[in-house]
């Protein structure tokens, strides 16, 4: 057996003190200059190659032999060499190459096995909120899909930068992805200092769905209409409040447009999530919220809140009778999204796995009936489909955010 530091044992010896290294066979050189020797020990059969190279040039070639060094029936150095040595060679990359076929074989069958554990999808905000129940009712047809379990893992703070950036520095390999919404196409223009670069840290799954946000106030508030907001906020400004899920999110820059465009002023209180921001709502720590549909759906439905407005340019059929907050503050329009991303370098294969299982989820009776009764168009496309939707977000939002000079509180 060759020791495996014979490359640097054997540099600088002479050939006669290559005779005496142990368990080797080495053939003379016909030369009494000193020689550098490089061995080349390849693991398929035991075959050793040594290259004699002398530090002058006195020699007219080169002598090359191969020892087989595991065979018994090895060769004496002073007996003639019989056979081809170039036919050992053949058979010797006849054996990598059906190695390398091998090991390519098994490597498809690992890829072809994904998943094979549980896959997290990370949602950046506290549990209870519209991205929360999307990502959770998706999940569900999603582990059906996939036959591995989606399991969602809530991780807000810093307006969504705290678990997005888990995901963007997370292994690509499909295991790790994040449920992304409406900051994650504003705060590059918001936080110029992100811990990642929005289009290079991600890639794109599926583009789930697009939706209103809701304006919305307890049942006893005094304010039934848009316009009843903008007279109390104008009479009286800074005194009514607005909550949000965070900085940069549909619900913070929902209010930020209605005040600039309504020439008014209202203090925002950002949350760590829709959940806690409906709390203090419900318990009526603060005035209004301009909430997604998917958050206060129920809510309405129980007679718990009041819609006086709709954030998109039109009236949403799921919300007969509420009239558009654009109705009442012209120009006024904000559109609630949700899209899956995976760590940037997320093989191919892997995303088309996901896209496929995400589209099966979301076209799932289950799910249409838990998110169109409030709003949401379904839109299940290709991952380029949410590389183009972000784009013209973050274009759009970076004109808005500049010239209403917009800062997270």
């Amino acid at each position: 057996m060759l020791h495996k530091s014979i490359d640097s044992e054997c540099q600088g010896l002479s050939p006669h003190r290559l005779r005496a290294l142990p368990n080797r066979e080495i053939w003379p050189l016909n030369s009494r200059s000193e020689a550098s020797i490089r061995v080349d020990s390849l693991p398929l059969g035991g075959i050793t190659r040594y290259f004699f190279q002398p530090k002058e040039s006195k020699l007219q070639a080169l002598q090359a032999r191969l020892i087989q060094t595991s065979n018994p029936a090895v060769q004496h150095p002073n007996r003639r060499l019989t056979g081809n040595p170039f036919m050992t060679i053949t058979h010797l990359l006849f054996r990598i190459s059906q190695a390398a076929a091998l090991f390519g074989l098994a490597l498809g069958s690992a890829l072809a096995a994904y998943p094979d554990k549980p896959v997290k999808l990370v949602v950046p905000f506290a549990p209870g909120g519209g991205t929360d129940l999307i990502a959770r009712t998706l999940g569900a047809g999603m582990s059906r899909a996939l036959g591995q379990s989606v399991i969602v893992e809530n991780k807000p703070g810093a307006g969504t930068v705290i678990g997005t950036d888990a995901v963007a520095k997370a292994a690509p390999d499909g295991y790790t992805l994040v449920m992304a919404s409406f900051a994650h196409a504003v705060n590059p223009s918001l936080l110029p200092r992100l811990p990642y670069a929005s289009d290079k840290a991600f890639t794109s799954v599926m583009l789930v769905g697009r939706g209103p946000n809701v304006l919305v106030v307890r049942p006893d508030s005094p304010y039934k209409t848009v316009k009843d907001v903008v007279q109390a906020a104008s009479a009286n400004p800074e005194k009514l409040s607005y909550a949000s899920q965070g900085n940069g999110t549909s619900a913070h820059l929902a209010g930020e447009m209605f005040t600039n465009l309504a020439k008014v002023r209202m203090t925002h209180i950002p949350y760590r999530g829709a959940g806690p921001a409906l709390t203090d709502l419900l318990g009526g720590q603060v005035s209004m919220m301009f909430a997604t549909a998917s958050a206060v759906g129920s809510f309405i439905d129980a007679g718990k809140l009041r819609a006086i407005g709709v954030t998109t340019p039109e009236r949403s059929p799921a919300l007969a009778g509420v009239p558009a907050v654009g109705e009442s503050v012209p120009g006024f329009a904000v559109e609630s999204w949700y899209g899956i991303y995976a760590p940037a370098g997320t093989p191919a294969d892997v995303i088309a796995k996901l896209n496929t299982a995400a589209k099966q989820a979301s076209q799932s009776p289950e799910f249409r009936a838990k998110v169109e009764q409030e709003g949401l168009v379904i839109s299940a496309g290709k991952p380029e489909e949410l590389d183009a939707y972000v784009r013209g977000e973050e274009a759009r939002w970076r004109k808005i955010v500049r010239e209403n000079n917009i800062k997270p509180d």
